[in-house]
């Protein structure tokens, strides 16, 4: 399979984006043996975690698990999972723990 890349000028690429960032995964990411052997609800967590870094973020990204269904479609048990997967393989780190109340 080959893929064409088009080249444009920036101008043109921020109208395309109009607005939005977007996330690379390096290849040398998604190929390593600790990405591939996450399960697909740490990658769903993950994936959606960069998703919220806007540069600036970093250590203020959160995944609350009274919105486990909503944003990840996962039970709360089914995050606490896939943080705890995603924290044992170095992916992410807790900066701060929330609490109920």
């Amino acid at each position: 399979m080959r893929i064409k890349h088009k080249k444009s000028n920036k101008k043109e690429l921020k109208n395309k984006l109009n607005g939005n960032t977007f996330v690379p995964l390096r290849t040398d990411l998604v190929n390593s043996p600790s990405f591939i052997t996450l399960s697909n609800a740490a990658k769903v967590v993950f994936i959606h975690m960069l998703g919220k870094y806007n540069g600036k973020n970093n250590g203020d990204i959160s995944a609350p698990q009274n919105k486990a269904k909503s944003l990840f479609n996962l039970s709360p048990r089914g995050l606490k999972l896939a943080l705890d997967t995603l924290i044992d393989k170095n992916f992410i780190e807790i900066t701060r723990q929330g609490s109920k109340n």
